[in-house]
């Protein structure tokens, strides 16, 4: 499944913890009352940093998303209340970049068993995704200039 089928927008907060959001494949809604995982994802670029949360429920609905529509409240706070108020040994995954933009950090290394700590790609591992991803390329590139050369050459 793609990135882009949970990318969502005109997110809508509802009665009873539930999150409505419009994405490329329809409407999706997530129970923030049984999130089981969150996460977050920065694209640095020219302009303003896109920096959204990867939100998924007991249920496998799955969306990414930056705002609400409408209302006062932000999906940063409706998540952190959702968060918050779950039980002892909820065993929720939060990513530490999640954790650091909702303001959990400390939350999530205590050790009570409501967040489990998701993992981490470090930032120099990131840096190197161009690099390290020639290899893949290099070898189909190449057989392709090999084909078309023995090809070329048939007349």
């Amino acid at each position: 499944m793609s990135f882009y089928a949970h990318l969502g927008g005109h997110a809508r907060l509802h009665d009873g913890g539930l999150l409505s959001v419009r994405t490329l494949t329809g409407r999706r809604t997530v129970d923030l009352a049984r999130l089981t995982k969150v996460g977050r994802i920065e694209v640095v670029a020219q302009g303003p940093t896109d920096d959204r949360l990867i939100l998924t429920d007991a249920h496998g609905v799955r969306v990414t998303l930056s705002k609400l529509k409408g209302g006062r409240d932000t999906v940063d706070t409706a998540v952190r209340r959702a968060l918050l108020h779950r039980p002892a040994k909820a065993g929720v995954t939060v990513s530490g970049r999640a954790a650091e933009r909702l303001g959990l950090e400390a939350e999530v290394r205590r050790p009570h068993g409501k967040f489990t700590l998701g993992r981490r790609i470090p930032f120099t591992l990131i840096g190197f995704a161009p690099l390290l991803s020639v290899p893949v390329y290099l070898a189909p590139a190449f057989a392709l200039t090999f084909g078309g050369y023995l090809l070329a050459d048939i007349s």
